[in-house]
């Protein structure tokens, strides 16, 4: 299996810092598939085949929840704070 392993820093308004896991599989002939989730942060976990569609804002869709200061929506991508 062909397995990709990528990060994406996230921060918190209040400076916690995390990350936006994503996992892919890229190994020829068999069924696609990318699964996003957190570290550092509470939320969900999304899973994606070849056959399904991807959500515009992932991180939006995970609904982060910083353990720090118990708030929903202050998480963004390092990048973009």
């Amino acid at each position: 299996m062909l397995l990709t392993v990528l990060r994406e820093k996230l921060v918190c308004e209040c400076g916690r810092t995390g990350y936006l896991k994503l996992r892919e599989d890229d190994q020829p002939l068999s069924g696609t598939w990318e699964s996003y989730s957190l570290e550092g942060f509470e939320g969900s976990s999304l899973t994606i085949t070849s056959s399904g569609s991807i959500p515009g804002d992932k991180l939006a869709y995970l609904r982060p929840l910083c353990p720090q200061c118990s708030q929903w929506g202050k998480v963004k991508y390092a990048s973009r704070a």
